[in-house]
């Protein structure tokens, strides 16, 4: 059976500096969309996910690992935004950037909506040409 595919979003997104003399910045961005993917349509996503699937077998709806449901049919509110710290703070080891980000979804397939939080800090290593992150996410689990 084929469904008609409909998305619409709407975005914005602001940088600016702070203070230009240290180099300090704001960067926010946040989001609204609507997917219509067909009917019940939810996909989990994990990113480099440690776990298997084959040998552990599915103990949520979101599979082990670090799965969640970050796709579907129904709508999706998000935002982060992310502080960038002055140029030498770090000396010649770079700078930091401390970020927050947060989802919440309402997909059509499932019972409770989604909520998602992650914060964390980007250190800036030879202006952004390279960087290391350490994140934290809230991970929701949702059973079938």
């Amino acid at each position: 059976m084929r469904e008609a595919l409909r998305l619409g979003a709407i975005d914005a997104f602001y940088d600016a500096p702070l203070n230009p003399a240290s180099g300090t910045a704001l960067t926010a961005y946040g989001g609204y969309y609507h997917y219509d993917f067909g009917p019940g349509y939810v996909r989990n996503v994990g990113a480099m996910n440690p776990a298997d699937v084959v040998r552990q077998g599915l103990t949520s709806f979101n599979s082990p690992g670090n799965d969640s449901p970050l796709l579907g049919t129904g709508s999706i509110l998000y935002a982060q935004a992310g502080y960038l710290c002055r140029q030498s703070l770090l000396g010649r080891g770079g700078t930091l950037q401390p970020y927050a980000a947060a989802q919440w979804a309402r997909y059509d397939r499932l019972a409770n909506h989604l909520r998602l939080f992650n914060v964390g800090v980007n250190w800036l290593l030879a202006g952004q040409h390279s960087k290391l992150t350490l994140n934290y996410e809230s991970r929701p689990i949702f059973t079938t």
